[in-house]
């Protein structure tokens, strides 16, 4: 065209005939392309060559590492969730409760073994394996979420809860041994050592506390302690 002006796809960056030109001006838009190539990796406006989304200039506008804002926002969403679990352990079985559950694989496959050799190494493995598995699946977990304790199928309010005493060894022996009180809710499992003693306060409730094993006491303890300080999200 007269006057100097650029003719289509002239003074391109990316284009091989015309000026050459690296850095186009305000009258030299942008290569034709779709939306999604335009907007997909760093949120930049088709036609304004090197300006960001409300106005942000290259990495720096709301974008890491090729990630848009919708999944941010989910990302963020999944830890607000999270953030509401202070406290969760599954109670599963010690290490040697699993040996001597596996056994029960080998008996089994020594039964079968003068019908079929081969179906009695089938089903030795499955029981074997199955035993095992349902042992951790049906393990009991202790969670404290949204100012509540979780022991099990029970759970009560923290603020409802006195002030948690966890112990190890033989203080934990004797806590669920002969200092229990037969009336107090418990949730223990052989070949865990600690406990939490938990006493209720609630007049109404004829349970005076709550008796639970853990490996980590001092960990459950003070979940139990901001539980019962930190203000709870309103359920709808």
């Amino acid at each position: 065209m007269l006057g100097g002006q650029a003719a289509a796809r002239d003074d391109e960056g990316d284009v091989s005939v015309g000026k050459g030109d690296a850095n186009a001006r305000a009258h030299e838009g942008a290569l034709p392309r779709l939306e999604t190539d335009g907007l997909g990796r760093r949120e930049v406006g088709a036609g304004v060559a090197g300006v960001g989304v409300h106005g942000s200039r290259g990495g720096d506008n709301g974008d890491v590492d090729g990630i848009g804002h919708p999944m941010r926002v989910m990302q963020m969403g999944r830890c607000s969730i999270r953030g509401a679990i202070t406290y969760r352990e599954r109670l599963s079985p010690s290490l040697w409760v699993l040996v001597a559950a596996a056994v029960c694989g080998p008996m089994a496959a020594l039964v079968l073994t003068p019908v079929d050799r081969t179906v009695a190494l089938i089903v030795g493995a499955v029981v074997g394996i199955g035993v095992v598995v349902g042992l951790i699946a049906l393990s009991p977990v202790v969670e404290v979420r949204d100012g509540v304790l979780y022991a099990g199928p029970a759970h009560i309010d923290a603020d409802l809860l006195g002030e948690p005493v966890p112990a190890t060894h033989e203080e934990a022996r004797q806590a669920r041994g002969a200092q229990i009180d037969r009336r107090a809710w418990m949730l223990l499992r052989g070949g865990i050592d600690g406990v939490v003693t938990v006493p209720v306060t609630d007049p109404d409730d004829p349970t005076p506390a709550w008796v639970i094993s853990t490996r980590t006491p001092e960990r459950l303890s003070a979940a139990i302690r901001r539980a019962q300080v930190r203000p709870r999200t309103p359920r709808r």
